[in-house]
């Protein structure tokens, strides 16, 4: 049973007819709306703000499909509410001359991959920084079960396994007997998950709290 005060791991879609434009200028559009979003959202806080989100970025004969996961509502608000489909390079080179911030990436999408994406929000310094180098170089450090106890946490556990889901780097970095004894309930629950249906990513399975967006519930249970 879903507890009271959660709601679903909030998310948009982005759906961009091909045309003659090309995957890396609207990924790089893409990034320009969510640095917009974070602006407009909370710029009025003047505190850092950070987070993980999910980046899905798929393909078909006609279009380009990019699914964005955070743990935040208000800011998938902003980008349901003003993101639009017509974007070409020109808007992405109007954007970026107009828009205020330093917008740093050292990140990496890989197609049809959940694939994680640190975002930092930092108003005083009029920075925002895409982020996910490590990630895709480094992987061990974010594969500790034990550090999966916020939201982000736990996307940037289950982003990262996704894109070294092989043989050899799967996972655990941790020893099993710490993970048994130091893992939080809700990474149990979806890693029953996947070992009864190898299943890494199912956002449909993920809650957050409406009030305080970095607490999650994974609502998977086994049959009797």
């Amino acid at each position: 049973m879903l507890p009271r005060g959660f709601v679903p791991l909030p998310s948009t879609a982005y759906v961009v007819p091909k045309r003659s434009q090309s995957l890396q200028t609207l990924a790089e559009a893409f990034v320009y709306w969510i640095a917009l979003g974070m602006k407009a959202t909370y710029e009025r806080r003047q505190t850092e703000v950070y987070f993980v989100s999910i980046v899905v970025l798929s393909e078909t004969k006609t279009q380009f499909n990019f699914d964005f996961f955070c743990p935040y509502q208000d800011l998938i608000n902003f980008l349901k509410q003003n993101l639009h489909t017509g974007l070409t390079a020109q808007d992405v080179i109007r954007m970026n001359s107009q828009f205020d911030y330093k917008v740093i990436r050292r990140m990496g999408i890989h197609p049809d991959t959940p694939t994680p994406l640190v975002i930092v929000f930092d108003p005083s310094r009029k920075e925002i920084q895409f982020v996910n180098e490590n990630q895709l170089k480094a992987p061990g450090q974010f594969l500790r079960p034990r550090n999966a106890t916020t939201t982000s946490d736990f996307l940037n556990f289950i982003g990262t396994m996704s894109l070294h889901n092989d043989a050899g780097r799967t996972m655990l970095v941790d020893d099993m007997e710490t993970v048994k004894r130091l893992s939080p309930p809700q990474w149990w629950k979806w890693f029953r998950h996947l070992s009864n249906e190898s299943v890494i990513f199912d956002p449909g399975r993920i809650f957050v709290h409406a009030d305080k967006p970095e607490e999650y519930f994974y609502d998977y249970e086994e049959d009797a």
